[in-house]
Protein backbone atom coordinates (compact mmCIF):
# COMPACT_ATOMS: atom_id res chain seq x y z
CA UNK A 1 0.00 0.00 0.00
CA UNK A 2 1.30 3.23 -0.93
CA UNK A 3 0.85 6.57 1.12
CA UNK A 4 -0.55 9.33 -1.60
CA UNK A 5 -0.45 11.98 0.89
CA UNK A 6 1.74 14.75 0.29
CA UNK A 7 4.88 15.74 2.90
CA UNK A 8 6.64 19.39 1.91
CA UNK A 9 9.74 19.55 3.37
CA UNK A 10 10.95 22.48 5.63
CA UNK A 11 12.94 24.06 2.69
CA UNK A 12 10.17 23.52 -0.02
CA UNK A 13 8.07 25.52 2.33
CA UNK A 14 10.59 28.55 3.11
CA UNK A 15 11.29 28.74 -0.31
CA UNK A 16 7.36 28.50 -1.29
CA UNK A 17 6.68 31.87 1.22
CA UNK A 18 9.90 33.51 -0.09
CA UNK A 19 8.40 33.14 -3.91
CA UNK A 20 5.02 34.16 -2.41
CA UNK A 21 6.41 37.42 -0.46
CA UNK A 22 8.92 38.56 -3.54
CA UNK A 23 5.61 38.43 -5.61
CA UNK A 24 3.97 40.27 -3.72
CA UNK A 25 6.12 42.83 -3.16
CA UNK A 26 6.69 42.83 -7.07
CA UNK A 27 2.63 43.66 -7.29
CA UNK A 28 2.68 46.16 -4.94
CA UNK A 29 5.65 48.51 -6.81
CA UNK A 30 4.34 48.06 -10.22
CA UNK A 31 0.62 49.18 -9.05
CA UNK A 32 2.53 51.91 -7.02
CA UNK A 33 4.39 52.84 -10.93
CA UNK A 34 1.21 53.09 -12.19
CA UNK A 35 -0.46 54.93 -10.16
CA UNK A 36 -2.84 52.80 -8.59
CA UNK A 37 -3.29 51.87 -5.10
CA UNK A 38 -0.39 49.98 -3.45
CA UNK A 39 -0.95 47.48 -0.21
CA UNK A 40 2.41 48.67 0.60
CA UNK A 41 1.00 52.56 1.51
CA UNK A 42 -2.44 51.62 1.43
CA UNK A 43 -2.66 51.83 5.46
CA UNK A 44 -1.06 54.59 7.54
CA UNK A 45 0.68 53.48 10.95
CA UNK A 46 -1.97 53.99 14.20
CA UNK A 47 -1.28 57.15 15.37
CA UNK A 48 0.61 58.71 12.40
CA UNK A 49 -1.30 61.76 10.45
CA UNK A 50 -2.28 60.38 7.16
CA UNK A 51 -0.27 61.11 4.08
CA UNK A 52 -2.03 62.40 0.97
CA UNK A 53 -2.25 59.75 -1.69
CA UNK A 54 0.05 60.74 -4.66
CA UNK A 55 -2.95 60.00 -6.95
CA UNK A 56 -5.27 62.62 -5.74
CA UNK A 57 -2.36 65.09 -6.59
CA UNK A 58 -1.75 62.86 -10.54
CA UNK A 59 -5.80 64.06 -10.49
CA UNK A 60 -5.12 66.93 -10.68
CA UNK A 61 -3.09 67.10 -13.83
CA UNK A 62 -5.58 65.16 -15.38
CA UNK A 63 -6.69 66.05 -19.37
CA UNK A 64 -9.94 65.04 -21.30
CA UNK A 65 -10.19 64.31 -24.91
CA UNK A 66 -13.67 63.01 -26.55
CA UNK A 67 -13.25 61.35 -29.81
CA UNK A 68 -15.38 60.06 -32.49
CA UNK A 69 -14.98 57.31 -35.04
CA UNK A 70 -16.41 56.36 -38.34
CA UNK A 71 -15.98 53.33 -40.81
CA UNK A 72 -15.76 51.22 -37.95
CA UNK A 73 -15.06 47.81 -39.56
CA UNK A 74 -14.38 44.29 -37.61
CA UNK A 75 -12.87 41.74 -39.27
CA UNK A 76 -11.61 38.06 -38.46
CA UNK A 77 -10.25 34.79 -40.07
CA UNK A 78 -13.69 32.87 -39.55
CA UNK A 79 -16.27 36.13 -39.24
CA UNK A 80 -18.96 36.61 -41.41
CA UNK A 81 -20.52 39.74 -41.54
CA UNK A 82 -24.26 39.48 -39.61
CA UNK A 83 -23.41 37.11 -36.89
CA UNK A 84 -21.79 37.50 -33.65
CA UNK A 85 -18.24 35.88 -33.06
CA UNK A 86 -18.20 33.02 -31.22
CA UNK A 87 -15.94 32.24 -28.33
CA UNK A 88 -12.25 32.29 -28.82
CA UNK A 89 -12.70 34.05 -32.14
CA UNK A 90 -10.00 36.91 -33.32
CA UNK A 91 -10.36 40.07 -34.89
CA UNK A 92 -8.98 42.90 -35.73
CA UNK A 93 -11.10 46.53 -35.96
CA UNK A 94 -10.25 49.50 -37.51
CA UNK A 95 -11.76 52.91 -38.47
CA UNK A 96 -11.17 56.71 -39.06
CA UNK A 97 -11.40 58.64 -35.55
CA UNK A 98 -12.65 62.13 -36.01
CA UNK A 99 -13.00 65.58 -33.32
CA UNK A 100 -16.29 65.62 -32.75
CA UNK A 101 -16.37 69.35 -32.65
CA UNK A 102 -15.19 69.85 -35.99
CA UNK A 103 -15.84 66.55 -37.73
CA UNK A 104 -11.81 66.77 -39.25
CA UNK A 105 -10.40 63.75 -39.46
CA UNK A 106 -7.59 63.56 -36.43
CA UNK A 107 -5.93 60.05 -37.02
CA UNK A 108 -6.65 56.26 -37.42
CA UNK A 109 -7.51 53.97 -34.93
CA UNK A 110 -6.68 49.92 -34.50
CA UNK A 111 -7.92 47.26 -32.20
CA UNK A 112 -7.11 43.24 -31.75
CA UNK A 113 -9.20 41.47 -30.49
CA UNK A 114 -10.23 38.44 -28.50
CA UNK A 115 -14.07 37.50 -28.08
CA UNK A 116 -15.71 36.10 -25.27
CA UNK A 117 -18.29 34.65 -27.12
CA UNK A 118 -22.12 36.25 -26.90
CA UNK A 119 -22.60 36.22 -23.32
CA UNK A 120 -19.11 37.35 -22.08
CA UNK A 121 -16.79 40.04 -22.69
CA UNK A 122 -14.43 40.14 -25.10
CA UNK A 123 -10.71 41.11 -24.41
CA UNK A 124 -9.76 43.69 -26.75
CA UNK A 125 -6.19 46.08 -27.11
CA UNK A 126 -6.65 49.22 -28.87
CA UNK A 127 -3.99 51.70 -30.87
CA UNK A 128 -5.22 55.38 -31.34
CA UNK A 129 -2.38 57.04 -33.92
CA UNK A 130 -3.25 60.56 -33.88
CA UNK A 131 -0.20 62.17 -35.73
CA UNK A 132 1.40 63.68 -32.96
CA UNK A 133 1.38 60.85 -30.90
CA UNK A 134 0.21 57.11 -30.29
CA UNK A 135 -2.28 56.05 -26.96
CA UNK A 136 -2.10 52.34 -26.22
CA UNK A 137 -5.17 50.99 -24.63
CA UNK A 138 -6.23 47.88 -23.27
CA UNK A 139 -9.83 46.55 -21.61
CA UNK A 140 -13.16 44.42 -22.00
CA UNK A 141 -16.23 45.11 -23.65
CA UNK A 142 -19.39 43.72 -24.04
CA UNK A 143 -22.20 44.29 -26.21
CA UNK A 144 -19.80 47.17 -27.97
CA UNK A 145 -19.36 49.05 -24.19
CA UNK A 146 -16.56 49.19 -22.14
CA UNK A 147 -14.16 51.05 -19.85
CA UNK A 148 -10.64 50.47 -20.46
CA UNK A 149 -7.19 51.22 -19.14
CA UNK A 150 -4.27 53.66 -21.28
CA UNK A 151 -1.61 51.58 -20.90
CA UNK A 152 0.93 53.89 -22.76
CA UNK A 153 1.27 56.34 -25.02
CA UNK A 154 3.99 57.74 -27.60
CA UNK A 155 4.51 61.34 -28.93
CA UNK A 156 2.66 64.04 -26.89
CA UNK A 157 1.56 60.84 -25.15
CA UNK A 158 4.30 59.60 -23.84
CA UNK A 159 4.05 58.54 -20.21
CA UNK A 160 0.16 58.99 -20.35
CA UNK A 161 -1.48 56.82 -18.30
CA UNK A 162 -5.52 56.91 -17.17
CA UNK A 163 -8.87 55.10 -18.53
CA UNK A 164 -11.63 55.74 -20.79
CA UNK A 165 -15.40 54.55 -21.85
CA UNK A 166 -15.42 53.46 -25.35
CA UNK A 167 -18.77 53.09 -27.07
CA UNK A 168 -18.64 50.90 -30.33
CA UNK A 169 -20.95 50.44 -32.92
CA UNK A 170 -19.49 47.22 -35.54
CA UNK A 171 -21.33 47.41 -39.06
CA UNK A 172 -21.11 43.74 -39.06
CA UNK A 173 -22.83 42.81 -36.18
CA UNK A 174 -25.05 45.71 -36.94
CA UNK A 175 -24.07 48.16 -35.24
CA UNK A 176 -24.13 51.59 -36.56
CA UNK A 177 -20.19 51.70 -38.27
CA UNK A 178 -19.32 54.56 -35.59
CA UNK A 179 -17.54 55.03 -31.92
CA UNK A 180 -17.27 57.50 -28.75
CA UNK A 181 -14.23 57.37 -26.67
CA UNK A 182 -13.90 59.54 -23.73
CA UNK A 183 -10.70 59.72 -22.45
CA UNK A 184 -9.26 61.03 -18.85
CA UNK A 185 -5.67 61.09 -19.28
CA UNK A 186 -3.25 61.26 -16.72
CA UNK A 187 0.85 62.27 -17.13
Amino acid sequence: MTDDTFHASRRGILRGAAASAVGALAVAVGLDRLGGASPVRAAAPPGAAAVPDATVARAAAATSLALRGRGWNLTGVSHRPGRIPGAGERGSVSGELIDPATGASVGTFRSATFHGGRDAADLELHTFDLGDGMLVGMGASQGGEGTFAIIGGTGRFAGARGAYAARQGHREVGGDGGADFAFTILS
